[in-house]
């Protein structure tokens, strides 16, 4: 067996994840996922509009405040953490 006669057959619920929820919003025009070692398709996704665009910055400008209002030392661990997965 080949590296590439494994192709993964997954087709999320949900085209976008913000704030820590998963969005749906069908309104973006939609995509054809392909899988690179065969070209084949796995997923329809939609591409995000420009309100599913302001909610995840919206989302990012809150975590931004609480990941600044960390400790140094908490931040530099949680990177390190994130480092190691």
């Amino acid at each position: 067996m080949s590296t590439h006669d494994h192709q993964p057959n997954y087709q999320p619920r949900h085209s976008h994840y913000i704030d820590g929820e998963y969005y749906e919003d069908r309104h973006g025009s939609a995509m054809r996922i392909l899988y690179p070692a065969t070209g084949e398709e796995i997923a329809h996704l939609h591409e995000a509009t420009p309100q599913v665009i302001d909610l995840a910055l919206e989302g990012a400008l809150r975590a931004q405040e609480d990941w600044s209002n960390r400790p140094a030392p908490e931040r530099g661990r949680i990177l390190v953490r994130a480092a190691q997965i």
